[in-house]
């Protein structure tokens, strides 16, 4: 039976080649003290009339090795779109974020308020056969393509409440 990390590690490299073939920008990014996983990093520019740059970071979640057992997955797509989020705005970008992911086909916006940063997050459970699949891949890119609408969508207007509208 293959491992957790020699499975996910598989499906993120296949992935990476899959981007890389479509000339989409991204990079491998090792385990480290911060991140103890490794993530498959893709880079997009020019989000909304701000023109941002954010990095859609996937990865599967980590300590779920159990679940794996029995053939289950957690792929995690996360983003920061902005760091050190000024405390004096979280009222109104948490009234806005509530706002925003009623309407979300998937995942949410979120802000860590320990931290200041505003960030995306969506989780997806898969089998092993499923990611398996020939499909896994196109699947995860259209899921990903929609996540990037969303950041075109919305990403302006939390910036300009996180106050970073200078671009």
């Amino acid at each position: 039976m293959t491992s957790f990390n020699d499975f996910t590690n598989s499906f993120l490299r296949e992935f990476q080649q899959y981007y890389s073939q479509r000339d989409i920008v991204n990079h491998w990014a090792e385990p480290t003290e911060e991140s103890p996983y490794p993530s498959l990093i893709l880079r997009f520019d020019e989000i909304g009339e701000q023109n941002s740059l954010i990095d859609l970071e996937l990865c599967f979640l980590p300590g779920l090795e159990s679940f794996s057992q029995e053939g289950i997955y957690i792929l995690q797509s996360f983003a920061v779109i902005k760091n050190n989020v000024s405390p004096r705005v979280y009222a109104k970008l948490l009234e806005e974020i509530a706002k925003i992911n009623i309407q979300l086909p998937l995942g949410g916006f979120g802000l860590f308020t320990d931290t200041g940063d505003l960030y995306f997050k969506h989780n997806t459970i898969q089998n092993l056969d499923w990611l398996s699949s020939p499909i896994a891949l196109e699947h995860f890119d259209r899921q990903n393509a929609l996540v990037v609408h969303q950041f075109y969508q919305f990403t302006d207007a939390l910036l300009d409440l996180a106050g970073d509208s200078q671009h």
